[in-house]
């Protein structure tokens, strides 16, 4: 065959495929309507177009969803989740899926030309998470006889994914019960135009929507005028439409506001819509429960009528009660002094503390010292539901060491304070707080986590130093002690070893009950400014007379000196510490013109602190045995209080330390108990005496940490103390030395 014929025979060919497969056509007019068209959700999806090429039975008709849409949340694909709406009225062979593919067989008959509509199940597809504008393609195939050939394809036009309004976030100033306040509304509308607003359009704020009845419904007046109320910076341009004013036991009040501005939505995101209306508006704070409230958002098109979005409920937000007045109580109340602080605080309707969560926030004057650290040990916390009286009681120590920034001290409290009742809360003197070396008077700041507006306290003086002091060595309980006492003569208050006719000699010091006074004092055992007595002192009752040896002469400061070996003894306390005063008389200055010593403070501890490992290797896991003895108070350990055992750098404790790893065992009568609580902070171990447990004072506790406590030596050998409190007897004492 020559060369010019086979070139001939190939263009026929070529020829007679043109003829057998046209060129493709083009589908127009696609469109997607997803139903619903927010972002995440299961939607319906409504396909429709116009083609000019039949798809024949055996054709297939294939749909290209863009990624983000899910086609297999809903499983395996069923002819029964496609609609077929075409010229043709051809019917579904079978579904196939492949990755953003849906492929439609057609059987039954050809598709037919013309207007033709598609409807995806939606329980077969989810939407995108992300909100923005989309398109879909699609394709029509020929039969696999005639390989599958593309008849027709087109993109759709852009369709919305759509994000919805948010729920509103709704901020008050000041957020106390009854109050005059403003109100801020924050809010996200949904993406794209469909839901942005127009000047004219409205946004519906209905209040109070979780109240069932009006009992206890937020006051909204009848009129408000437009300059009170600002929608994205701008002032309304009309007064808000008051539906429904809010009356308590009424009415709940409902409120339309027209939007000053345009404010548009983004395909990808919602416009932010932050509403205020000023506390001049006259909005008052609902005065009961619930505490927690709600309002309901709308927006509507400018007639009122069609909704945009909503009703949607917003977040809720909650209405504070106010702590009452606390009191304060300072002893001493000398300037300078380190001194213990009882305040009392009546919490509000709303103002419950729950243990180990509520918070307490102490704000000291300028002027006083308070540490950078305290420890838990040295403030006590007690509730009630009558009001306590001063000082209240040694209440329970804290769980945890509280924060101090500056003078402010935040605590979580131990125990459950509930709504409409009294805390007491007790800094003592091991807290270290320094009363202001500047006499005058003074408020501390109070709040709570549950009444967050900060309150000030009643007033308390801090006085200067007295014209008398008295030092106590040692100033334990039940111990007996030297007494150094300090005080100054009046303008007429000379005195001289021999009197006048007499008199004009004798000093007299009155102890308090409870002091125990020998019934002889000998000559000499009192020093007056360095010198001692020469004739013996008088005791009658808790009295001691005694002449001056020396000429004391008006406007004198004088010192006095009762020695040790005069065998006065301190007096048993109840609680630790516990402070007294002396009253300091002469033969000049007596009665009306007494002098009534500053105070000074009596303390207790425990005592006799004995700790063994059990295995003191270096780096080993041991049982430790922790012994001591409770001190002079009315009841040494009982239920609820906490004991308080810190171990040495270098001893690793674990995080948690479960109650049945610790044994806590009255000597006598050599019975166990097991802790309530325990608490690791560091190398601190807290520990609450469970139900049940009693031991009297000046009684001997064992601690047992046993071995699967999990507590580990140090690595280093050496001599290391353990120190321990209670929460009845806080000061810590150190224990015997034991060696590792």
């Amino acid at each position: 065959m020559s060369w010019k014929r086979s070139v001939s025979l190939l263009i026929a060919l070529l020829m007679s495929c043109l003829y057998l497969y046209p060129a493709n056509a083009v589908i127009t007019n696609l469109m997607n309507q997803a139903t619903p068209n927010t972002a995440g959700s299961n939607a319906q999806q409504r396909i429709r177009f116009l083609n000019t090429v039949t798809v024949p039975v055996g054709g297939r008709i294939q749909i290209t969803f863009p990624a983000g849409f899910n086609l297999t949340a809903g499983g395996d694909w069923l002819p029964a989740d496609v609609i077929l709406n075409l010229q043709g009225a051809s019917t579904v062979s079978d579904i196939l899926v492949d990755g953003q593919k849906v492929s439609i067989g057609i059987t039954g008959s050809a598709s037919g030309v013309g207007f033709q509509e598609i409807t995806l199940a939606a329980a077969k597809i989810l939407n995108p998470a992300t909100p923005g504008l989309y398109t879909i393609s699609l394709s029509t195939f020929d039969t696999p006889a005639n390989s599958s050939r593309v008849l027709e394809t087109a993109t759709s036009s852009q369709f919305e994914i759509v994000s919805t309004m948010s729920r509103a976030v709704v901020l008050i100033d000041p957020n106390s019960a009854g109050m005059i306040a403003q109100y801020t509304v924050r809010f996200k509308l949904g993406s794209g135009a469909s839901k942005s607003l127009y000047a004219g359009d409205k946004i519906k704020l209905e209040f109070d929507f979780n109240l069932v009845a009006p009992a206890g419904a937020t006051t909204f007046p009848g009129t408000i005028t437009k300059d009170k109320v600002k929608i994205n910076g701008s002032p309304l341009t009309t007064d808000p439409i008051i539906d429904v004013p809010g009356v308590p036991g009424v009415s709940k009040g409902i409120v339309q506001m027209v939007v000053p501005q345009n404010i548009t939505s983004s395909a990808s995101s919602g416009a932010e819509i932050t509403i205020v209306i000023e506390a001049s508006a006259g909005i008052i704070n609902p005065s009961g429960i619930p505490w927690d409230r709600s309002m309901c958002i709308t927006t509507l098109r400018s007639n009122g009528s069609s909704i945009i979005e909503g009703p949607l409920e917003s977040n809720y937000y909650t209405i504070h009660t106010s702590l009452g007045s606390p009191k304060v109580l300072v002893r001493p109340e000398q300037a300078g002094y380190n001194a213990e602080y009882n305040l009392i605080l009546s919490l509000g309707s709303n103002g419950e503390l729950l243990a180990n969560s509520g918070r307490i926030d102490v704000t000291f004057p300028d002027g006083t010292i308070v540490p950078s650290s305290i420890s838990s040990s040295s403030i006590r916390v007690s509730s009630s539901v009558s009001e306590p009286a001063f000082p209240c009681g040694t209440g329970i120590g804290l769980s945890f060491d509280p924060q101090v920034v500056g003078n402010k001290v935040s605590f979580v409290v131990p125990v459950t304070i509930p709504s409409n009742n009294y805390a007491c809360i007790i800094f003592q003197p091991s807290a270290g707080i320094i009363n202001p070396t500047t006499p005058g008077n003074y408020t501390l700041k109070i709040s709570t986590s549950t009444e967050p507006s900060v309150i000030s306290s009643s007033i308390y003086s801090i006085k200067a130093a007295g014209t008398s002091s008295v030092l106590v060595e040692p100033n334990k309980s039940k111990e007996v002690a030297a007494y150094t006492i300090h005080f100054k003569t009046g303008v007429n208050g000379a005195l001289y070893p021999y009197g006048t006719a007499g008199t004009d000699k004798n000093i007299m010091i009155t102890f308090p009950t409870g002091f125990v006074l020998p019934a002889t004092m000998a000559a000499g055992i009192i020093r007056v400014n360095g010198i001692g007595t020469s004739d013996p002192a008088t005791i009658a009752g808790q009295k001691i007379t005694f002449p001056t040896p020396i000429v004391i002469d008006n406007n004198t400061e004088v010192t006095i000196e009762i020695q040790k070996q005069a065998g006065i003894k301190n007096p048993a306390i109840k609680e630790t510490p516990e402070y007294y005063n002396l009253i300091i008389e002469t033969d000049k200055e007596k009665d009306s013109n007494r002098i009534n010593s500053d105070a000074f403070m009596i303390y207790t501890s425990i005592k006799d602190v004995i700790v063994v490992p059990t295995d003191p290797g270096t780096g080993i896991v041991s049982r430790y045995d922790i012994t001591f003895e409770t001190g002079d108070v009315d009841t040494g350990l009982e239920s609820n209080d906490s004991l308080f055992v810190e171990f040495p750098t270098g001893t690793v404790l674990p995080a948690f330390i479960a109650s049945n790893n610790i044994q806590i065992v009255r000597v006598v009568p050599n019975d166990i108990f097991y802790p309530s609580s325990v608490f690791v902070q560091g190398q601190k171990i807290s520990i609450t005496l469970p139900v049940g447990f009693v031991l009297a004072e000046e009684s001997k506790i064992k601690i047992t940490f046993l071995q699967s406590a999990g507590i580990r030596n140090p690595d280093t050998p050496g001599s290391y103390r353990v120190t321990v409190s209670t929460s009845k007897e806080n000061l810590p004492i150190a224990s015997n030395l034991y060696t590792i």
